[in-house]
């Protein structure tokens, strides 16, 4: 696929990752800041911390709550009594939460930047096309949402680059960072199908595929992996040896021809279909799945309308 391979972030390869102390128990980020700002975590004892993956906030939620009504037609993903656990969905992570972590925690300042800046452009580039959307109003909304989790990023980003901090304030700049980056909404956009799909992606690249030989992959999609080139690709390899991409919609793409993953990780994943989210192609022209609980053709014209 067109970026695929181009390392564009860690040119000698994934950080080097102290080994971590076993905790009983994993804090918040809330609460191990709290600990750090008591005196109750010694400065030696930082880069073996762990914490929870911070929960998305309601705005975030509601952003992938939003995309995905937009990108199916069904309304019932706004109700407050859908429980999107219950329905077994979840809003896929294009580039993984715990390789965003190790970044921050672990990479240099220039290859932060570089990450944060590739996921930014993305929600920018959305941002535009979902304004210029007339068919519904709700676009230009998702648009102010997914401005103001890049804005809470960008804010984060300041912050942890600015130079006075001392040790404990700049540890904590970095799990600010790492909070906003996990509520980015272009970064974790619409549903898809989480047991059978999302959690066996786990901590690889989960990108979501258009079937369009000049640009298969979305945006979102697209700029996780150049910021994460060196991390595999979710795929299956099926009875006759075809690799496939495993989207995040739960859907297997063959790759387009003189494509190739440098990268993948064949993972087992189940039945289940749900294409909730939206696509952005280079014009910025914004497109919504047919039949969104179906499997792609693989033909774009038959998968895909203009919002």
């Amino acid at each position: 696929m067109p970026g695929l391979g181009k390392n564009n972030a860690h040119k000698g390869g994934a950080p080097s990752l102290p080994k971590k102390k076993k905790n009983k128990k994993k804090k918040t980020i809330t609460q191990l800041k709290e600990s750090l700002v008591s005196g109750l975590v010694a400065q030696n004892d930082i880069p073996t911390l762990e914490f929870e993956r911070p929960n998305f906030k309601s705005m975030k939620e509601y952003a992938a709550r939003l995309e995905a009504v937009l990108a199916t037609g069904d309304e019932s993903y706004l109700t407050a009594k859908l429980d999107i656990k219950h329905e077994d969905l979840a809003a896929p992570h294009r580039a993984p939460y715990s390789k965003l972590r190790d970044l921050v925690l672990f990479g240099t300042k220039a290859e932060v930047e570089n990450v944060v800046d590739l996921l930014t452009s993305a929600s920018i580039r959305c941002e535009n096309a979902f304004r210029n959307v007339t068919s519904d109003d709700r676009y230009t909304e998702l648009a102010d949402l997914y401005q103001a989790t890049r804005i809470e990023v960008e804010q984060a980003l300041s912050d942890y680059k600015t130079p006075t901090l001392n040790v404990l304030d700049k540890y904590s700049s970095k799990l600010d960072l790492i909070k906003a980056l996990n509520n980015l909404a272009s970064n974790a956009p619409g549903l898809g199908p989480h047991s059978g799909t999302n959690a066996p992606v786990s901590d690889r690249l989960h990108l979501h595929l258009t079937d369009l030989p000049n640009e298969p992959v979305t945006p979102r999609g697209n700029a996780a992996n150049k910021g994460f080139s060196y991390e595999p690709v979710a795929t299956v390899t099926d009875s006759s040896g075809d690799r496939k991409v495993v989207s995040v919609t739960g859907a297997h793409h063959s790759l387009q021809p003189g494509q190739h993953v440098p990268h993948y990780k064949d993972v087992s994943v189940k039945p289940g279909i749900l294409r909730g989210a939206l696509f952005v192609d280079h014009m910025g022209t914004v497109y919504k799945p047919k039949n969104p609980t179906q499997a792609p053709t693989g033909d774009f014209n038959s998968d895909w309308e203009a919002a």
